[in-house]
């Protein structure tokens, strides 16, 4: 994406679209600090009025990155901010927002039931719609916030992919590790 936004006759929309794309390939990488300057700058040029759809999904990335850094208060603030610029609407970005706001809740409150309700039942929504990456986000946290050995397991035999396993590790702790 680098070489592509040194195009000079990119138009804004083009610019701000590979700025978000590029901050997402840095947040699943785990590099939050260079994710960061690439969301900033495309929330100060974006605006909900004109762009709502940038805008709103470098809310939420910015959102899932402070969560990732467990800086849920603001990965809340973002997150809320996020849900509210898509105006309640029934499109996928905003069961995302809805998602990460009751990841985020729960992960403040992990024994406060209603949280672990809410979260399910976004769970069972996302088995709905069949967004399977959204289940295992959800299983994810609940694993990792729970210390879940049995659902710790699922997740990491249940992936042959070695970044998310590492992430999965990090996250859980010391873990037996199946074989």
């Amino acid at each position: 994406l680098k070489p592509y936004l040194a195009i000079p006759s990119l138009k804004k929309y083009e610019v701000m679209t590979a700025k978000l794309n590029l901050s997402l390939a840095y947040t699943y990488l785990g590099e939050y600090n260079r994710a960061k300057p690439f969301l900033l700058e495309v929330l100060a040029e974006t605006s909900p009025e004109t762009e709502r759809l940038l805008y709103s999904n470098a809310l939420r990335l910015m959102g899932c990155l402070e969560l990732f850094r467990n800086d849920l208060p603001t990965a809340l603030d973002y997150l809320g901010k996020a849900a509210q610029s898509l105006n309640q609407s029934s499109s996928l970005d905003h069961y995302l927002c809805r998602k990460w706001i009751a990841i985020c809740q729960f992960m403040m409150s992990p024994k406060k039931a209603d949280f672990r309700e809410h979260l399910e039942e976004v769970r069972k929504e996302a088995c709905q719609i069949q967004h399977w990456e959204s289940m295992r986000d959800i299983d994810f946290h609940l694993a990792t916030t729970l210390k879940d050995k049995k659902m710790f397991q699922h997740l990491y035999c249940g992936t042959p992919i070695s970044n998310y396993r590492r992430r999965l590790l990090e996250a859980f702790g010391p873990a037996e590790i199946p074989t």
